[in-house]
């Protein structure tokens, strides 16, 4: 079992790295210069609780150092993440079908979102606290390298698809360790935080923004409506930023929240 966590591991390492650690994964624009045909439609920070364009406010500052500790999964920090999920796959996740294809920004599969009824290490594995359980009822989103990979690289559950939960949401990393929760804050508005500490900050922008580029604006990654008509979810991770972890709980978000991107 190890074994084959760790050939994965492997695997996606080497499809994530390149030239400076830079590979598929990478986006040469920053991602709050969201391009004006892209339709931003949810921010995520890190800060230090000051209150940006959108009315949200960020919380919790981090160092690189604190953050590499905080990722969900070290290894892959990465330089600048781009991520495009069609819209297809995402009214299939929506309807609970699985598993879909996460692409980079060449159209390669880099990952699959699956959304099996239980988590990997199976419902009866107790909660990690924070007030978030492992045996309610609802849909666990992984992410994984291949679509039968049997473990997941990271997953958040339960999930009652298009409905907002009011109780925390387990997130767990490899090998279905237990790593935080993601909570609603406030209508529009999640944290996730690890040892009672926010590490990111996900805010829903009212549709239609219409001020994509001013909605990016100091923002440690963003997602927006892009490609030809909007058929696409284009994720964008600055340098340094868990980007495992900001794509599954945006996904999340999105998956609780499908009037978004209708």
């Amino acid at each position: 079992q190890q074994q084959q966590q760790q050939q994965q591991q492997q695997r996606l390492s080497a499809l994530t790295s390149g030239g400076g650690g830079v590979g598929p994964w990478a986006e040469q624009q920053d991602p709050a210069d969201v391009p004006p045909d892209e339709l931003l439609i949810l921010r995520v920070d890190t800060g230090t609780g000051h209150e940006f364009a959108t009315g949200f406010s960020a919380s919790s500052s981090s160092s690189s150092a604190t953050a590499r500790s905080d990722a969900i999964c070290s290894a892959l920090i990465l330089g600048k993440a781009h991520f495009v999920v069609p819209m297809e796959a995402i009214r299939k996740l929506s309807a609970g079908q699985s598993p879909v294809e996460i692409l980079g920004p060449s159209s390669r599969a880099l990952l699959h979102a699956r959304l099996p009824n239980f988590p990997a290490g199976g419902p009866n594995e107790p909660g990690g606290g924070d007030g978030a359980g492992g045996g309610a009822l609802g849909r666990w989103l992984e992410l994984t390298t291949t679509p039968k990979s049997r473990y997941p690289h990271a997953c958040i559950g339960p999930l009652v698809l298009g409905s907002v939960s009011r109780e925390p949401l387990q997130i767990r990393g490899p090998r279905s360790e237990y790593y935080g929760t993601l909570v609603l804050v406030r209508p529009g508005c999640w944290q996730a935080q690890r040892n009672k500490r926010a590490v990111l900050t996900l805010s829903l922008l009212p549709p239609p923004s219409g001020a994509a580029s001013s909605g990016g604006i100091g923002a440690v990654a963003t997602v927006a409506l892009g490609g030809v008509d909007g058929q696409a979810l284009e994720v964008k991770v600055a340098p340094g930023i868990d980007a495992l972890l900001t794509l599954l709980c945006a996904l999340a978000v999105l998956l609780m929240a499908p009037e978004q991107i209708r």
